[in-house]
């Protein structure tokens, strides 16, 4: 797992509105939501709530430390979560890998269908194309014109490719 505070619970400036290690670009009125009673979050009180407008073009992001792994070419990245969409939602979920030589790997999965209940978003893998990256990014980029949509438990597993070349043992 290379997600930090998936859920959204940790917080420890909660006057921002954001999770911890989370960021917000763009952002109007789009926040850390809590509540006790648990109708908010999928596990836990907290979900990052998304308020749709006519003008909405907001992201969040978590920069991903590069240190918490060895990537190579061919390792794949998938992105997973849940969410539960009001209203008129238009939601891309993207990870973006850079490398030194000013390329980029980026995958993208688009989230539009209203959901009264958390449902898991479609899974997002990327391969990777090289090795080395020097920056790993996760966005949830919100372009909903109406209606709040919540997003809870996201994950980014990183997964290697079989050896090639064993020999089955009989």
């Amino acid at each position: 797992e290379l997600l930090r505070n998936r859920s959204f619970e940790a917080d420890s400036d909660p006057v921002d509105g954001l999770a911890d290690y989370w960021g917000i670009i763009g952002g109007s009125s789009e926040r850390r939501l809590c509540n006790l009673s648990g109708t908010i979050g999928r596990t836990g009180p907290c979900a990052f709530e998304f308020r749709g407008s006519a003008t909405e073009d907001s992201r969040i992001q978590q920069r991903i430390p590069i240190a918490s792994a060895t990537f190579n070419a061919g390792d794949t990245l998938t992105l997973r979560g849940f969410v539960r969409a009001g209203g008129e939602p238009n939601f891309r979920l993207r990870i973006i890998v850079d490398y030194a030589d000013g390329t980029a790997d980026v995958g993208q999965v688009r989230v539009n269908t209203v959901s009264t209940n958390y449902v898991a978003f479609p899974d997002l893998a990327l391969t990777l194309t090289k090795s080395n990256p020097i920056q790993i990014r996760v966005w949830v980029w919100s372009r909903s014109l109406s209606g709040r949509t919540y997003f809870d438990d996201l994950s980014l597993i990183l997964t290697k490719p079989a050896p090639q070349g064993l020999i089955p043992m009989p």
